[in-house]
């Protein structure tokens, strides 16, 4: 399992992992390996964008789902709720489709006041749930939310004219992936190009009952539907051959 540590500092500190059971354990807990996942301070989330959260699952003030609309990872999610709403633990979750579990990405602490971003897993689930404590109010509208993304060297081989267009973070991007050795062309280091700035950025977040049935859902019913007029079909065609086929009354 991961556990965040919301960004902080751990450099030439001892750390310590506790836990509780909430009924008696039959057999000790014993931890026999860990890996500290760390970052170098302000550099987990260099690049930030702007985003609206869509309301609360009804009848739910402690649960916002959203699809994701990129394929890249998020670094940081920092939620700010609105002034009424003061300060609210969350834990953030991600999974790819509705058949699997939600897997906890980080945990922290959403303020109305600005608060901190929460440090992220760094994968790319398609479709983001945060999830307040059980013991708050949750939400009473939805949060401003400000998503964070890590430094991302790209080494890629173009041939033409440029300018070229580069399909990073696109979600429907075909994957194909070469190591830089794979991309040399033995005449020394790579030509080198930097973004010297960029325009702040927003993005427009879709709640999850928005964003469409799963494709898999639509093609299962698609082919249940053409199977049932597959049936009709040849149960009308039986009865017009027995129709047909049925001895005259001889008078």
């Amino acid at each position: 399992s991961i556990v965040a540590l919301d960004g902080a500092a751990v450099a030439r500190e001892y750390l310590r992992i506790t836990w509780s059971a909430g009924s008696r354990l039959l057999a000790p807990v014993a931890i026999r390996g860990a890996v500290l996942d760390v970052r170098p301070d302000g550099a987990a989330a260099s690049e930030t964008i702007e985003a609206q959260a869509p309301a609360p699952a009804s009848g739910n003030a402690r649960v916002v789902d959203f699809a994701v609309p990129f394929a890249t990872p998020m670094a940081s999610l920092r939620v700010i709720p609105v002034e009424g709403d003061g300060v609210v633990p969350v834990r953030i979750l991600g999974r790819d489709d509705r058949e699997q579990p939600w897997t906890l990405l980080g945990q922290g602490v959403a303020r109305s006041d600005g608060g901190r971003d929460i440090t992220l897993s760094g994968d790319a689930p398609r479709a983001i749930r945060i999830e307040a404590d059980a013991r708050s109010a949750g939400f009473t509208v939805a949060p401003r939310l400000r998503i964070g993304f890590a430094d991302r060297g790209v080494i890629f081989l173009a041939s033409g004219t440029a300018p070229f267009t580069l399909a990073a973070g696109r979600v429907a991007a075909k994957d194909v992936f070469l190591s830089p050795a794979d991309l040399a062309d033995g005449q020394g280091r790579p030509g080198e190009a930097r973004l010297v700035s960029t325009p702040s950025a927003t993005v427009t977040l879709s709640a999850l009952g928005d964003a469409g049935a799963p494709t898999r859902n639509v093609v299962l019913w698609a082919v249940l539907l053409a199977a049932t007029a597959v049936l009709a079909g040849v149960a009308w065609m039986l009865w017009r051959q027995q129709a047909t086929q049925a001895p005259r009354d001889p008078r």
